[in-house]
């Protein structure tokens, strides 16, 4: 938990470094409820709070996992993407705040984009002005 946290600081100060790059938001990838209860946080938030504190700007979890998937970790580029299609939602009240924003989202692990994927196809319908990502780490699968 502290480790993705400091990691996020570090990537906000770096962030923070290049006066060209701003965001309006921080937007974490959001676990379904059952297995952030099990593991008692999300470390993509967390990830998230590091870089909202070097940056000032503000952590919005605005998304909801609304399917619980199987883990990823044993499957192929195909089955992850089939896995992620249509899992997340952005909760309804919370959605006009991200038009024509500029936003962060911010995730632990990117192995094939499949995640980041099907949570752009759902932000992108609220009509931010620019969706960027923000990774802890790469994996090659």
């Amino acid at each position: 938990r502290e480790f993705a946290f400091d990691l996020g600081k570090l990537l906000g100060e770096k962030i923070k470094a290049k006066s060209t790059v701003s965001f309006d938001y921080i937007i974490p990838i959001p676990l379904h409820k059952d297995k952030q209860k099990k593991r008692g946080y999300n470390q993509a938030e967390e990830f998230g709070r590091g870089i909202s504190k070097s940056t000032r700007v503000l952590l919005l979890n605005c998304c909801e996992r609304t399917i619980a998937t199987s883990t990823q970790t044993a499957k192929n580029k195909v089955d992850r993407i089939i896995n992620t299609e249509g899992i997340f939602n952005v909760k309804p009240l919370l959605g006009k705040d991200l038009k024509g924003k500029h936003l962060l989202i911010v995730d632990d692990v990117l192995t094939t984009g499949a995640t980041l994927e099907s949570i752009y196809h759902t932000v992108v319908l609220y009509d931010p002005a620019s969706i960027s990502f923000g990774l802890i780490a790469f994996a090659r699968k």
